[in-house]
């Protein structure tokens, strides 16, 4: 992946993650189905920032992965919720989204969950993994990415997308959630100029998840 051949050199170490009023965050998650030693990862990032600046940095907040069960993903997508409070949680539209849906739906039932979970497309943002990060490179070219440098996990993000080489298999969870989040936040949160939000764009729903976008 040439166009983010770069990324190493200009990645912005990070001390802290502080939260303001005027912040956005997502979380994304990519699941996987098995929870064998051999199998996918399931990946989880969330990010931010500060829509009252023009050109904000990137914060990477959050990042984990693991072999877990639907249950198990549901569980870790509270815990950042309960952490940081993202303005959107998404999942990755797959045959068994639903599966994920129905649980947390069941969850909110009996308990007082806030959290709400959304479906989205992937190939919206692009329709091959390598589209969805060249994407992104805009932001690694003017150095508004933020890693933490002591975060075992944020490193392997960081290690996937350096080490990307183009094809669809490989373990790349924590890539494809990174993209994921941030291509939705460029799209629904974007930063405010002139004292405006220019979020012009609003989700499509097609049965239940994001299948595009479209003007205001």
């Amino acid at each position: 992946m040439t166009e983010l051949s770069f990324v190493q050199q200009i990645i912005k170490p990070r001390s802290q993650w502080w939260f303001k009023s005027t912040s956005r965050l997502v979380t994304a998650i990519d699941p996987a189905i098995g929870q064998q030693k051999k199998s996918c990862f399931t990946g989880v990032v969330t990010l931010g920032w500060d829509i009252s600046v023009e050109e904000p940095v990137i914060w990477v907040v959050d990042a984990r992965q693991g072999h877990w069960k639907p249950t198990q993903v549901l569980d870790q997508a509270y815990i950042v919720h309960t952490a940081y409070e993202p303005d959107d949680v998404i999942i990755e539209s797959v045959a068994f989204q639903y599966v994920f849906v129905s649980l947390h739906q069941e969850r909110a039932a009996n308990r007082d969950y806030s959290m709400r979970l959304h479906p989205i497309e992937p190939q919206i943002y692009g329709k091959t993994k390598g589209m969805r990060l060249v994407k992104t490179a805009k932001f690694f070219q003017q150095k508004r990415v933020a890693f933490d440098p002591k975060s075992v996990m944020q490193q392997k993000l960081i290690e996937q997308i350096v080490t990307f080489s183009g094809k669809e298999d490989g373990q790349t969870d924590l890539m494809d959630a990174f993209c994921m989040a941030l291509n939705h936040l460029d799209m629904k949160h974007k930063p405010r100029r002139m004292g405006v939000d220019t979020g012009q764009f609003e989700p499509i729903y097609k049965q239940g998840r994001v299948v595009g976008w479209r003007k205001k």
